[in-house]
């Protein structure tokens, strides 16, 4: 699962409201944006949403998750552009806090396609 795909659909359907909608916002079937979550919360071994076949909403852990997920995002979006602005390739060390298991547990350069989330663990690694 791409960690990060994956919160940008959870973001999409918290901000539409609804799996629905946030599935026509991102551009994909609302099967494929509801295993992704699926898949986001048995990762993260607890739920994100409540669901009801009239009604979704945030469970206190989708809440702390999505104000996270906001920030992140919002970073590497900035990151990319001013990346694509600059041209500029960032080195360094890599040191996070995150837990084994966690959010930079597939941060190794290569395993992404595009250059910009290899840039992005790269500038992440001079932050520390």
């Amino acid at each position: 699962m791409d960690r990060l795909d994956a919160m940008a659909g959870f973001l999409a359907a918290a901000d539409a409201g609804n799996l629905s909608a946030g599935a026509r916002r991102l551009g994909v079937p609302l099967s494929t944006l509801s295993r992704k979550i699926n898949d986001l919360e048995r990762d993260l071994g607890t739920r994100l949403l409540t669901r009801t076949t009239r009604r979704m909403s945030l469970t206190s852990e989708g809440e702390l998750y999505l104000e996270h997920a906001r920030r992140i995002l919002g970073a590497i979006d900035d990151l990319q552009e001013l990346m694509g602005a600059s041209g500029a390739t960032v080195t360094g060390l890599l040191a996070s806090a995150a837990a084994e298991g966690g959010a930079f547990e597939d941060a190794r350069p290569g395993r992404h396609r595009g250059g910009w989330f290899n840039r992005l663990v790269n500038y992440l690694k001079d932050l520390a």
